[in-house]
């Protein structure tokens, strides 16, 4: 086991883990073999985590198979939190699917627990499932997920003296935070209240200013889903704050694009923009692509409610791109529904009627709500205009069709956007709006601008207060947003448009 382990292939060891734990009569004579298989898994898992040398050896050959057990749970520690250090990067995918191949050896641990608890085991497989949140989030176990988070943190805080040891306060804090953020997924505020408790009291009356800060943050994100937009963006702007000085790229992120969404909900646009465009640009300087996501859908939102429904068409239009090239079915459900209001109030009626029956049904298979954040009354209004313009028999038909299309024959029925500026189609740049810059962030026009004047990326870098890979990022967008392949391209679009404005 310990070398299937030091390999790579845990999910090899599970039988092996579970004829020893199901075997008990068998212990005695294989003895032998579970104490050299012990050694191998301590040896391999002092590379990863020098705190697993403290794991005590069996004491008697009864005792080993929960040694192993232990150890094996330590071992799934030392790898989500591998996890949890690396999954926010251009790794992301690949680290997903390494977890999805060894997961029936967690799965195992848990099973087991289940019916042995071990306290010190059960520390451990906590931690594990609680670092592991961005993966079941990922994957859609966030129903499974809060299940064993409240069983485990159950069985462990049952006696409060046990939130004494650093090793359990640690588990059931990462347990808390990871508790309310998938429960905020499904949209429950009050099991995610349930969630910031068991945070709160992990967390020493004297908090230090990391653990404050993870309370700021996922209480604010508790506050958007609650309705309170502006607690919200006060306690996500108090994490921000201390975040961006630790560091910490992954919290950076969930602080921008929670913060832009609780902007957006608040009705300060400009602001929700800015937050949109520094966490994009984060997710590109790192070459993160699932969350990224999440955060074109949340800019598409905020334009929608900025009166610019074509741009959001086409934010839109990449995020169902991008949730088919990383096979997440929810966040092509919610892009898909901001593309079916545009077409129902100002495109093909038809096909936004199938696209918002398409978003309905992968919501249904995804188990995920699909209107929170007020975005309930933008769908009412784009389905009652679409069934006025069609008539209201039809416009159901069409939706009921849709509900028979996946995400990707969805994504295929989708045109590039409709072109209102036909007449510069010829100037060297993409025709229609996006030729007009209606499809560019605020950032990118800023940028094209700093071009057209001469500006060199180091320049526009400092002039920004941003990362030359940054303005690198955004260059790279404005060439394929406007079609163009040099920075005099994006000069002449700049100054063009400029005469145009004025």
């Amino acid at each position: 086991m310990g070398q299937l382990l030091r390999r790579g292939r845990p999910h090899c060891a599970v039988r092996r883990l579970q004829a020893i734990g199901q075997r008990p009569r068998q212990v005695t004579s294989r003895a032998g073999e579970v104490h050299r298989a012990e050694d191998h898994i301590r040896s391999a898992l002092t590379r990863q985590d020098g705190a697993v040398t403290a794991i005590p050896p069996a004491d008697t050959e009864a005792e080993a198979p929960a040694a192993l057990g232990r150890a094996v749970a330590h071992w799934w520690l030392a790898r989500a939190r591998e996890v949890s250090r690396t999954w926010f990067g251009g790794g992301q995918a690949g680290l997903f699917a390494a977890v999805e191949r060894e997961l029936p050896l967690l799965d195992a641990l848990l099973d087991e627990s289940s019916r042995r608890p071990d306290p010190e085991k059960d520390a451990a497989l906590l931690q594990s499932v609680a670092l592991l949140w961005p993966h079941w989030g990922a994957t859609g176990r966030v129903t499974t997920t809060l299940d064993r988070l409240r069983s485990l943190a159950g069985r462990l805080t049952v006696d409060p003296l046990a939130l004494a040891s650093p090793a359990v306060r640690s588990a059931v804090q990462d347990a808390g935070w990871a508790h309310a953020w998938l429960a905020l997924c499904v949209d429950d505020v009050a099991d995610a209240d349930r969630g910031i408790d068991l945070l709160r009291r992990a967390t020493p009356a004297v908090a230090t200013a990391a653990e404050a800060a993870r309370i700021a943050q996922i209480c604010g994100i508790r506050e958007l889903y609650a309705g309170d937009a502006d607690r919200a963006r006060t306690l996500l702007a108090d994490a921000l704050d201390h975040h961006l000085d630790a560091g910490g790229d992954a919290d950076v992120f969930v602080d921008l694009s929670f913060l832009a969404a609780a902007d957006s909900v608040s009705g300060d646009q400009e602001s929700a923009f800015d937050h949109c465009e520094r966490a994009i640009a984060l997710c590109d300087d790192r070459g993160e692509r699932w969350i990224r996501t999440y955060v074109v859908w949340a800019f598409a939102l905020s334009a929608w409610r900025d009166g610019d429904r074509h741009r959001a068409f086409v934010l839109a239009l990449d995020g169902i791109a991008a949730a088919g090239e990383i096979g997440d079915a929810y966040a092509g459900a919610i892009c898909l529904e901001i593309a079916g209001w545009y077409d129902a109030i100002d495109g093909d009626v038809r096909r936004g009627a199938r696209l918002l029956g398409a978003a309905d049904a992968l919501r249904e298979a995804t188990g995920l709500p699909l209107h929170f954040w007020g975005t309930g009354e933008q769908h009412d209004e784009a389905a009652e205009q679409g069934a006025a313009r069609l008539g209201e028999a039809l416009f159901e038909r069409e939706v009921e069709r849709g509900r028979a299309a996946g995400l990707a024959e969805a994504a295929g029925w989708l045109a590039p956007p409709p072109a209102d500026h036909a007449d510069h189609a010829d100037d060297g740049v993409a025709g229609g709006d996006v030729a007009h810059g209606a499809a560019l962030t605020p950032r990118q026009r800023e940028i094209a601008d700093l071009i057209a004047d001469g500006r060199t990326n180091k320049e526009i870098a400092r002039l920004l207060l941003i990362t030359v890979r940054t303005v690198e990022t955004h260059v790279e967008h404005l060439f394929a947003r406007l079609g163009v392949s040099s920075r005099a391209q994006v000069a002449a679009w700049s100054v063009r448009e400029a005469m145009r404005r004025s």
